[in-house]
């Protein structure tokens, strides 16, 4: 009797930094903090910055999770609402199935929506990276700049090596 395979294929995942990185582009800044001789206040700013990071990366996970699962579970759902992120701005949900007795407009398939949660993601550090500039002086920006510049090539290698 022969045997019969399932073949699944494993859903798209959101690409974060792993070890030896740091999580995010502050946190690089602040594994350096020696070095840019950050000070107690400056330090404390900047992981104030990287836990809101993470924050918002947090809901930025959960609704993804939700999104797909809504995908697979139907195509009636209500309309997607904005959403007010812990960092403060307002934005749509990923994924909007359509309203019933609406159109039946293309589904972003689940590569698409993974996509706009990752996209989602670096926008999230690129915004903490902005506001951390402002904690630094004009002696540690240049320095710091370097080091996140080092940080982000590191991380988009391990992205690329990643999807080969």
């Amino acid at each position: 009797m022969p045997i019969l395979a399932c073949a699944t294929t494993q859903p798209p995942k959101l690409l974060k930094p792993r070890p030896p990185l740091p999580a995010s582009s502050v946190a690089a800044v602040l594994e350096h903090g020696g070095e840019l001789g950050l000070s107690d206040y400056q330090a404390k700013q900047l992981r104030a910055l990287d836990a809101h990071r993470e924050e918002a990366d947090r809901t930025v996970e959960s609704e993804l999770a939700e999104d797909l699962g809504a995908k697979a579970n139907s195509g009636q759902s209500t309309a997607t609402p904005l959403v007010t992120g812990p960092s403060g701005y307002r934005r749509r949900r990923m994924y909007a199935a359509p309203e019933a007795g609406t159109s039946a407009r293309a589904r972003p398939n689940d590569t698409d929506i993974v996509a706009a949660a990752q996209r989602r993601l670096d926008d999230d550090d690129a915004s903490a990276w902005h506001d951390a500039k402002t904690l630094l002086d004009d002696e540690q920006l240049p320095r710091a700049t370097a080091i996140v510049t080092a940080y982000r090539a590191e991380v988009a290698k391990q992205r690329a090596a990643h999807k080969q």
